[in-house]
């Protein structure tokens, strides 16, 4: 009987020890698969998959999440997203998302979001958005988006925009476009728009860097005496109605003189229309 009872002890020792073990694989390295919700705390090595809500937090790390319907990230590190239906980052720090349908992203650093359908990016630091369809970043610094469209930036800094349609960009700095169509920009500072444009000064019509009477008198003598004479035709538009006519030289003038209003942009420095 004693021997039994001992055997009986050590058998309940030995599940014990098997079942803290797996315990603590588990939460070392977990794998879960077709979950209807699933919640990762203070791991690491994590991979979820089939995942109806899933959410991702405190203090973890190297987490992968791949057709999930509802994925929530906040205070983690170095987790990649694929294919989730509505993925939100918040407080963590190297995350990828792709294949999102809807991503928001909030007070987080590196992150790179590729093919989602709707971006919103707030208090966030060095960020990608690659293939957007609607991108939108508030109060956020060193942000780049390529390939995207519906683009929206407001008191952001540190923004490249590249092969983008409809910007719309206000109270930013130092913002660089390439490439773009339909760009509505307002309050910008520190503004370079690169669409291989060839820079110039509206009203310098004779390109000597300086807008003066020599400007007017030069339309005129393009419109009515040598229509060969050196004109730079972008400038000569002066008051940017589209073509070069007897209106130009006049608009031109008054400004001069102090009886009209200044020309548009580019003017009175170097730019792209």
């Amino acid at each position: 009987m004693k021997k039994s009872g001992e055997s009986k002890i050590f058998l309940i020792i030995f599940v014990a020890i098997i079942i803290l073990f797996i315990a603590f694989v588990l939460a070392a390295d977990p794998d879960i698969i077709d979950s209807p919700g699933t919640k990762v705390g203070n791991s690491t090595n994590s991979t979820v998959t089939n995942s109806q809500n899933t959410t991702i937090t405190t203090n973890s790390t190297n987490t992968n999440v791949t057709t999930s319907n509802n994925t929530q990230i906040i205070n983690s590190n170095n987790t990649k997203i694929q294919d989730s239906n509505q993925t939100v980052i918040t407080n963590s720090t190297n995350s990828t998302v792709i294949g999102s349908n809807e991503t928001a992203i909030d007070n987080s650093k590196n992150t790179n979001v590729e093919d989602s359908k709707n971006t919103t990016i707030g208090n966030s630091q060095n960020t990608t958005v690659i293939s957007s369809n609607k991108t939108s970043v508030d109060n956020s610094t060193n942000i780049r988006i390529v390939n995207s469209t519906n683009t929206t930036i407001i008191n952001s800094t540190n923004i490249q925009i590249t092969n983008s349609t409809n910007i719309t960009v206000t109270n930013s700095t130092n913002i660089t476009i390439n490439n773009q169509n339909n760009k509505n920009v307002i309050n910008k500072i520190n503004l370079r728009i690169d669409k291989n444009c060839k820079e110039f000064i509206r009203g310098d019509t004779n390109a000597d860097g300086i807008v003066d009477m020599s400007d007017g008198v030069r339309i005129f003598e393009y419109l009515y005496t040598n229509p060969s004479v050196s004109l730079n035709k972008e400038a000569a538009d002066v008051n940017s109605d589209g073509k070069i006519d007897i209106a130009d030289g006049p608009f031109l003038l008054n400004y001069l003189f102090g009886r009209g209003s200044a020309p548009k942009a580019p003017f009175p420095n170097k730019g792209c229309p």
